[in-house]
């Protein structure tokens, strides 16, 4: 990664890369690292198709824990797939048994915001949960959702404030 992204030593790494990590996967077909690592690799030689395969059986292993969760999270992320890599950050959290790191889920977040309304809405939503005003993130979070409606982030945002309104008032 630290070679020039065109030039032909890079290149021969990646080839590399791909070609350790295939073996690999001879012995250990669903290793979760194994598979995001190769994804990063597919995705760096602009082999998306490849890239998602990888990041997809990954994702599929049954030995999955709350890292790997994460750093699926990550590959989904840097693929471009903002509403798993979200998903898949706060499934890694949950499996954690403790609430979200606000800096790696802001990460998160804003990626999946592509209206800039919505995500202006959700930075003032967001400082009012760390300023303990639940009542005014709840309503800057409903409006967000006014937005964008589907938003995972948002959806998982407003049911925070909500419960944060029941236990600390508004």
């Amino acid at each position: 990664m630290a070679l020039e992204p065109q030039s032909a030593a890079r290149s021969a790494a990646l080839v590399d890369a791909e070609n350790t990590l295939s073996l690999a996967l001879t012995q250990a077909g669903d290793h979760p690292a194994v598979l995001r690592d190769l994804a990063r690799v597919r995705s760096l030689r602009f082999d998306d198709a490849g890239a998602l395969q990888a990041i997809t059986q990954a994702a599929e292993s049954t030995r999955l824990d709350a890292f790997d969760m994460l750093q699926i999270g990550h590959v989904y992320r840097d693929l471009g797939f903002a509403d798993e890599a979200y998903a898949w950050a706060a499934r890694a959290y949950a499996a954690w048994g403790r609430p979200p790191e606000d800096a790696v889920m802001q990460v998160y977040a804003q990626s999946t915001l592509t209206d800039d309304r919505a995500r202006v809405l959700a930075q003032q939503a967001e400082a009012a949960m760390r300023a303990r005003s639940f009542g005014e993130a709840h309503a800057l979070f409903e409006q967000a959702l006014s937005f964008v409606p589907g938003s995972v982030y948002l959806q998982d945002r407003l049911g925070a404030s909500q419960r944060a309104i029941d236990k600390y008032g508004g």
